[in-house]
C-alpha cells in the first residue's frame, strides 16, 4: 500500500494506491462518497478522513468480526458522534428494505449497540 499527498485537484488530500483490506473497507464503507474518489487506481481521501486511513495503514492490530469497531470499520479512539455518523451510512447501505444483506445489517447493529452501551 502506497500513501501519499494528493496533486493537482486533490492537493490537501491523501492519496492510497493499492489499499489493504482493512482500509478499502472502511473507505467503502465509512467514508461517504462526497469524501472519496476513485481514479486511476487510486483512492483519493478527503483530508477530514486522512488521519483515520492513515492510523489504519499504520494499525498492527488484528481485526476480528466480534470487534464492533472492526464490524464498523472505525478506531477504538474513535468519538460518540463519529460512530453515529458512520452507522447511520452502514445501515442505509446494509437495510434490507434497501436491497441490503440482512445479516451483515444485524452485525453491524449488534456492534452500534455495544459502543453506544460503553
Amino acid at each position: 500500500m502506497d500513501i501519499r499527498a494528493g496533486v493537482g485537484d486533490f492537493a490537501g488530500w491523501l492519496a492510497v494506491s493499492k489499499p489493504t483490506e482493512k482500509v478499502l473497507q472502511y473507505i467503502r464503507y465509512s467514508v461517504p462518497p462526497v469524501y472519496r474518489v476513485y481514479e486511476d487506481g487510486t483512492w483519493y481521501i478527503h483530508s477530514k478522513y486522512a488521519g483515520n486511513v492513515s492510523g489504519l495503514a499504520n494499525s498492527t492490530t488484528s481485526v476480528t468480526d466480534d470487534d464492533p469497531y472492526a464490524v464498523l470499520h472505525l478506531r477504538p479512539d474513535a468519538p460518540p458522534a463519529i460512530i453515529k455518523a458512520v452507522w447511520r451510512e452502514l445501515a442505509k447501505s446494509l437495510h434490507p428494505d434497501r436491497g441490503g444483506d440482512k445479516e451483515a445489517f444485524l452485525r453491524a447493529k449488534s456492534a452500534y449497540d455495544k459502543l453506544i452501551k460503553e
